[in-house]
């Protein structure tokens, strides 16, 4: 068996597979490189973007099924009751992976999760709330990528939810 590479080699990899998805789907985006950001507070301390367009990207699992990437944007947080009425699962069947599994599942770490990362197996549901572009992650903490939003959910297939935690 041989030695898993280093993570920053694994999320450059990982970085290198979204772009020639996006080129080879000929998918309109633009690459934003900046210093390195891990979270949404990292992002609003240290970056200049709009922290109300940054879509975080986390990653579920269900109990007995596959994975779950839901992305929303800036400090938004997730209602895990919406969520599995939107994906058709009890809240009890819905938790997030700790930072080990991304890394094991998805070969990036946590902060570095994409929209992109979608397959077969892994869905990508995105709240109904988000402005007409959005930046996203890419697997990497010192690049994101910037994209129109009906572009990533047509290109990533996502599906649609209110999945908002209303702040009282």
């Amino acid at each position: 068996m041989s030695e898993p590479l280093p993570t920053t080699a694994q999320s450059d990899l990982v970085f290198q597979r979204i772009k020639q998805q996006l080129q080879a789907e000929q998918v309109e985006h633009e690459y934003l490189a900046h210093e390195t950001s891990k979270t949404i507070q990292d992002a609003q301390d240290k970056l200049q973007f709009d922290v109300n367009s940054i879509l975080k990207t986390i990653v579920f699992k269900q109990k007995n099924a596959g994975l779950i990437l839901v992305g929303l944007t800036g400090h938004k947080r997730i209602d895990y009751k919406k969520l599995g009425q939107a994906v058709g699962v009890s809240r009890s069947k819905l938790s997030t992976l700790s930072p080990e599994e991304v890394l094991q599942e998805l070969q990036v770490e946590v902060g570095g999760v994409s929209p992109f990362l979608t397959n077969a197996d892994i869905a990508l549901w995105l709240d109904v709330d988000f402005p007409d572009y959005v930046i996203c992650g890419s697997g990497r903490f010192d690049y994101s990528i910037r994209i129109n939003s009906q572009e990533l959910i047509r290109s990533t297939n996502a599906q649609l939810a209110d999945l908002t935690k209303v702040e009282a």
